[in-house]
């Protein structure tokens, strides 16, 4: 934990590493590599995080392992100031996008740390880029070769399709 109102006024800087940290959806980072820098400027904290780790998914296609080296920069200024959260019917700005509330004096710089590593993770990460998913049938990598199964090579038309097929349209007038 860190005391962010006692930083020194040179700033606090830490390099450390994590072996792995798991994620609520299965998936993982591995070999997490980061640089934290933060600096005290009157009520709000500078922060600069600089990380790389591997991510560790599956397709969402086929299932198949994927790992994704990932590479983050991001800054921060965070604020002690309450008024960031009160709403009102002001325009936000791309600035205010770039800073975050502290609700306590205190930061846990692994769950930072994990919070923008995960902010980074990829939302829909194929095995390549052309991957041909699995069969719905009998559930073969179809990338592995073709099955045997009978595919529809017409699927029926919807109840939507039907009926407005049936609608008829005055273009005319």
């Amino acid at each position: 934990m860190i005391d962010l109102k006692t930083l020194p006024e040179e700033g606090w800087r830490q390099r450390d590493h994590y072996d792995r940290l798991e994620f609520a959806d299965g998936s993982a980072v591995e070999k997490i590599a980061y640089e934290l820098f933060l600096l005290p400027s009157k009520d709000d904290v500078y922060i600069d995080l600089k990380s790389q780790c591997t991510w560790l998914g599956a397709c969402p296609r086929c299932l198949a392992p994927v790992d994704i080296p990932l590479a983050l920069s991001v800054q921060f200024m965070g604020s002690f100031d309450p008024d960031l959260l009160v709403g009102g019917d002001h325009a936000i700005g791309k600035q205010d996008l770039d800073v975050i509330y502290f609700e306590a004096q205190e930061m846990d710089e692994k769950d930072f740390v994990r919070e923008q590593i995960e902010l980074q993770v990829p939302s829909y990460a194929l095995c390549e880029e052309n991957c041909l998913g699995l069969c719905p049938q009998c559930g073969k990598n179809w990338n592995k070769g073709l099955c045997h199964c009978q595919q529809e090579t017409t699927p029926e038309p919807s109840a939507l399709a039907l009926a407005l097929k049936k609608l008829k349209l005055d273009l005319n007038g």
